[in-house]
């Protein structure tokens, strides 16, 4: 499921559907990017047609897309399980569609007092996405449904996190700390935004120099190979080079980085990225939420781990800290995997423009794209890889020259 309207169609598909998917890039995407996609779907939910303003859900097949409509997209290609999972799902749904409005048929009739989503039609006020309880699916297993109709919940995802990451860098915290949960919160966007930027200023590079742009058009092992090094290096070493200045002393006034200072500030971003999300009901909320639940309790064990330590606590330290962040990380696995691969099919079918800017747009975007989901699947890890001894000392400082 990729785009919904009116709230209750989602909330009905995820909570009823045998195998819900719903990747929560996608759906905001279409959402807040307004991404182009049109489907049967569309003059029903257009409140300027006649029959329009109806609420509904949109779902299609992502993935394999390399052939959509050309000479090879044939039926031979649809494999068997698709077509049985479809079939599950839409038949479930539509019995629960249906007594749902059955419901709301009801309640009109007996003048209660409902939702406006069932009355809007007439008023011709359009059934927009977002009206409803948050959702997502569970590795396609099962769906959850969060959210307005169930505020605690809603509040624990979306609040908590940023709420306890305050607690513990400021209530009764020092000054130093303080200072350095800010720094490390600033370091964390700087890799955020250079795993981003990094790999598409490398790929619009590399298309103006070579003249040939989406050569990775229907290779994923190509396309990773062409943008995920440059991804992982820009979210790994801006980390690095901020323990690096506190280190050899170009920042004399500060105190030097630690672990733990990088990953209470991963922690407060995330943090705040996941109230604003949640704030905006956007389908990305639970994600982030998750990412900061895991940080905020990854970063406890590590600020009580004494400095410099080497010992078995370290280790300890790293295994409590990987668990923490491993939940938010599996959910993120197939959303980023979803992400990258629609990126590339798409981008790739868009095809490139005039040069020389048209020429890097599709490469440009393609490594936005990668990074953005390097990001979502290993943006929590980062803080504790890059600053970590044993990665810092032999990966960081024999080619970079850093002192440690």
């Amino acid at each position: 499921m990729f785009r919904e309207t009116g709230g209750w169609p989602a909330e009905v598909y995820v909570s009823t559907a045998p195998r819900p998917v719903t990747t929560p890039t996608i759906r905001d995407l279409v959402r807040f990017a307004s991404l182009p996609v049109d489907t049967d779907f569309s003059v029903f939910r257009d409140p300027t047609e006649p029959h329009g303003n109806l609420p509904g859900i949109d779902i299609a097949s992502m993935l394999g897309g390399y052939t959509y409509h050309t000479s090879v997209d044939d039926v031979d290609r649809v494999k068997p399980g698709m077509v049985q999972a479809y079939g599950e799902n839409v038949f479930e749904a539509t019995k629960a569609f249906a007594t749902k409005i059955s419901e709301i048929s009801e309640g009109i009739s007996g003048g209660d007092d409902v939702s406006g989503n069932e009355s809007s039609s007439s008023r011709r006020i359009p059934v927009g996405p977002g009206t409803g309880s948050a959702l997502f699916d569970v590795f396609g297993a099962f769906g959850v449904v969060y959210g307005p109709k169930n505020r605690v919940l809603h509040g624990v995802l979306h609040a908590v996190p940023l709420l306890a990451c305050l607690a513990r860098t400021t209530l009764g915290a020092k000054k130093d700390r303080r200072s350095r949960a800010a720094r490390g919160a600033k370091t964390t966007i700087r890799a955020w935004v250079s795993a981003v930027a990094l790999p598409a200023a490398c790929g619009a590079s590399r298309a103006l120099v070579s003249g040939r742009p989406l050569v990775w058009f229907g290779k994923p092992l190509l396309t990773a190979a062409l943008f995920a090094p440059p991804a992982a290096a820009g979210l790994l070493y801006p980390y690095a080079d901020a323990r690096r200045k506190s280190r050899v002393g170009v920042r004399a006034d500060a105190p030097p980085l630690s672990v733990a200072d990088c990953v209470d500030g991963a922690a407060l971003v995330s943090s705040v990225l996941a109230a604003v999300v949640g704030a905006a009901g956007a389908a990305m909320g639970y994600v982030c939420a998750l990412w900061a639940f895991g940080l905020v309790l990854a970063g406890s064990p590590w600020a009580r781990l004494r400095r410099g330590s080497r010992t078995a606590a370290a280790a300890t330290t790293g295994f409590f800290a990987f668990a923490c962040l491993l939940p938010a990380a599996a959910l993120s696995a197939p959303i980023a995997y979803v992400t990258f691969v629609l990126f590339s099919e798409k981008v790739g079918i868009l095809g490139s423009h005039v040069w020389p800017i048209g020429l890097a747009v599709g490469d440009a975007v393609m490594g936005a794209g990668v990074g953005t989901a390097a990001v979502l699947l290993a943006g929590g890890f980062a803080p504790a890889i890059s600053c970590s001894g044993a990665f810092y000392t032999k990966v960081f400082h024999p080619p970079l020259g850093f002192n440690t």
